[in-house]
């Protein structure tokens, strides 16, 4: 029997209006959108939904969608300049937050902010003001100016508007479970690790989303849950708790200042990392540490003029930068540096003690452009299992990619080339890079030289290269699959370890 899931739509009628080529109006198409991709998250679901103006004939319409109200699941405000000027909406939203306070069930677990278009933050009616919302809205990366997703199928809706419609239904379906799960299940609780991702302007949005999806893939705990609170006072004191639950922070700099607290000149982007490099400097004195990345935007186009200011006082300010890595890079390196630097050295905490000995030995992990995301998902894997893990990094460059390469080849004691998507002209050349090593200052041969591939037959195409022979190139060749699992590389690895720790 199929479960019931009932979804109230609270929004202005104004976004409602077709507009365009649109024979329908966005809310009616993002409810309809919505529905499908639930289905298909979902598949043990029945979805109904009400909205709040759909047959808006009856002059006692909303004592009518009060008592829709009480049979709702969830409630979805959709968030714009109209929305907060919708009296209605906002008695609904009100009236569906003391439903659950009565029935003691949180909100921010029924109530999810959908923004269309944003709005500043001391804007948001009180009841979701601390909601961290998805935003479903075009940004202009040269003027930072925001539009409404008009094109549905448009190449920018991937990320203006399918990627967040995702995220949405994942997260209904994540608090659906709650919901109807009768019987607690007996499971072992995994340790926590959190991660502080600085929100950011809004120029950056979607980035900061990308970050945080591939952080709660590896089973990260993001913070901050919740926006800042309204109270410039009360800024300050979030921020350094969140702060003080997190193993690192990660910080965001692009060409657009954000916005800032109430009355003060810094904008919450600045207080955070200010903040962050404080609490470093304290843990530093109390023979701790607190790690930090920051990412400054490797291109300067429309960059506002205090934005500019304050990136060249970061430069320059060491207290600012205290405890920080900082890369002014392409996003998507950035990206790489920051699953590297949790594989290498932040899971460390959290590796198997063999025999309380060290297994202290690095691993550089090469892999093509094309097969970047099983590269970040193995090296994980790798990490848990003790050791020191480089993977390939991609810079706009090709001189700094190069250089950063053969660091890794003359640094790391085995190299794993991973050979799924990529061209068998790629796989030749990097073969050809380990063999260069010795004339490019490599002290000591690889101990390990391994082929990790999802292709049959590989060895056949390897046994033909006359390189390989001519330099009796050894390794060790090992077929798996891309289902995340790798247990062939992880069978192979746990072989070595127990084969050190015997010797």
């Amino acid at each position: 029997m199929l479960r019931s899931c009932k979804i109230f739509i609270s929004y202005s009628l104004i976004d409602d209006y077709p507009s365009g080529k649109n024979q329908e109006g966005w809310v009616t198409s993002f409810v309809r959108f919505l529905k499908e991709m639930l289905l298909q998250v979902d598949k043990e679901c029945e979805f109904d939904f009400f909205l709040e103006h759909e047959n808006h004939v009856s002059n006692n319409y909303l004592n009518e969608r009060k008592e829709n109200l009480k049979q709702s699941d969830f409630f979805i405000t959709i968030v714009s300049p109209d929305f907060i000027s919708a009296e209605p909406s906002l008695i609904l939203l009100n009236e569906f937050k003391h439903h659950l306070e009565n029935n003691r069930i949180e909100s921010k677990q029924r109530i999810l902010k959908v923004i269309k278009l944003p709005i500043q933050a001391y804007e948001n009616p009180d009841e979701i003001r601390e909601l961290i919302g998805f935003s479903f809205f075009n940004i202009n990366k040269e003027t930072g100016t925001a539009s409404v997703v008009e094109e549905f199928f448009a190449p920018e809706a991937k990320y203006s508007f399918w990627l967040p419609l995702t995220d949405l239904c994942f997260e209904i379906k994540k608090h659906l479970e709650t919901i109807t799960e009768t019987t607690p299940k007996a499971v072992l609780k995994p340790e926590k690790k959190y991660v502080y991702l600085a929100q950011t302007s809004i120029d950056l949005d979607f980035e900061r989303l990308t970050i945080k999806r591939e952080l709660e893939r590896r089973n990260y705990k993001v913070l901050p849950e919740q926006n800042f609170p309204d109270n410039p006072i009360l800024v300050e004191n979030f921020i350094k708790d969140n702060l003080k639950q997190s193993l690192l922070s990660i910080h965001l700099i692009g060409n657009q200042s954000g916005e800032k607290p109430l009355g003060r000149e810094d904008t919450y982007v600045e207080i955070q990392n200010r903040l962050a490099a404080e609490y470093a400097s304290e843990l530093t004195q109390q023979d701790g540490e607190f790690p930090r990345l920051i990412w400054i935007a490797s291109e300067e186009k429309h960059i506002e003029e205090k934005q500019k200011f304050y990136i060249e006082k970061l430069k320059r300010d060491k207290q600012l930068q205290f405890g920080a890595e900082i890369l002014q890079t392409q996003i998507e390196d950035f990206k790489t540096a920051i699953l590297n630097y949790l594989a290498s050295h932040l899971d460390k905490a959290f590796k198997p003690n063999s025999n309380s000995q060290e297994f202290n030995k690095s691993i550089y992990l090469i892999a093509d452009k094309r097969d970047i995301t099983y590269a970040q998902i193995l090296s994980h894997k790798i990490a848990k299992m003790g050791f020191e893990v480089m993977i390939s990094a991609f810079d706009r460059k090709k001189a700094n990619s190069r250089r950063t390469h053969q660091e890794c080849l003359n640094k790391c004691d085995m190299v794993f080339v991973l050979y799924f998507d990529a061209k068998k002209e790629w796989l030749v050349s990097k073969l050809q890079d380990i063999i260069k090593t010795a004339g490019m200052g490599r002290v000591v041969p690889f101990e390990k030289q391994v082929i990790i591939t999802n292709q049959e037959y590989l060895n056949i195409f390897l046994d033909q290269l006359n390189f390989i022979k001519d330099f009796s190139f050894a390794y060790n060749l090992i077929e798996t699959s891309t289902d995340d699992s790798y247990q062939e590389v992880s069978d192979f690895l746990k072989e070595l370890i127990a084969q050190t720790i015997i010797r």
